[in-house]
């Protein structure tokens, strides 16, 4: 079954538009409301377009897990550790995605689990004072969304889409740690931090949907390399 090009190339200009929307013109909705719609329709489209396709099955639970975590906390804006969990559960999709395309894996799982606990060492050290389950969680999904990003990069002819999607994921992710730590941010951090802020532009926002976009278009980079292999 060939790519159906004029359900993407719609699927795109909604979510650009939603984008254009959230960046410049809210028209009084509630906080969040559109923000959420469109990582809505990008899990829609996943799931419609892609739904017989068993290789993708844990891109679209990512994507599934990610509408779960939005729902509480950028449309309701609540249950922060609930909502960091579920984002967790959406790169943990994406890595044993990633793990599925692999022959030995092991490896991989050991870089991981070696790298998370490193980090969560170091966070303590650091903010020993402050340090809490939230940061824990926050440690370990930040250290798998890095893994999956340098995963891409190995394949990037396989996985160019979700290179640049994740790319664009820790971007925003980036950004959000920095609005957490403004109390405790120093020197180079606490200048970027201000200047995020001077500038008055949903930069989060600019880096997430983009991401969560090529996320659900991955899935169709994928099926095209199925089907050139196959022929």
């Amino acid at each position: 079954m060939k790519t159906n090009r004029g359900f993407i190339i719609g699927f795109v200009a909604i979510e650009t538009l939603l984008l254009y929307f959230i960046l410049f013109q809210q028209f009084g909705l509630p906080s969040g409301v559109l923000h959420y719609l469109s990582i809505v329709v990008a899990w829609a489209f996943a799931l419609i377009h892609f739904k017989h396709h068993p290789k993708t099955r844990w891109l679209r639970i990512g994507l599934t897990w990610t509408i779960a975590a939005d729902f509480f906390l950028t449309l309701l804006g609540t249950a922060q550790i609930l909502g960091t969990v579920l984002f967790f559960l959406a790169q943990i999709s994406y890595w044993i995605y990633f793990r599925t395309q692999e022959k030995n894996p092991h490896q991989a799982v050991l870089i991981w689990m070696f790298l998370t606990m490193t980090s969560i060492l170091v966070f303590f050290a650091i903010f020993s004072q402050t340090f809490d389950l939230l940061m824990v969680i926050a440690v370990i999904y930040y250290m798998t969304l890095w893994m999956n990003w340098i995963t891409s990069l190995t394949k990037l002819r396989q996985y160019f889409p979700l290179s640049i999607a994740f790319l664009f994921y820790l971007f925003c992710d980036t950004l959000v740690g920095l609005s957490q730590s403004a109390p405790y941010a120093m020197g180079i951090v606490a200048e970027i931090n201000e200047w995020v802020q001077a500038t008055h532009f949903n930069w989060i926002w600019f880096f997430y949907l983009p991401s969560q976009v090529l996320i659900a278009l991955s899935a169709v980079k994928h099926r095209e390399l199925v089907q050139e292999v196959g022929e």
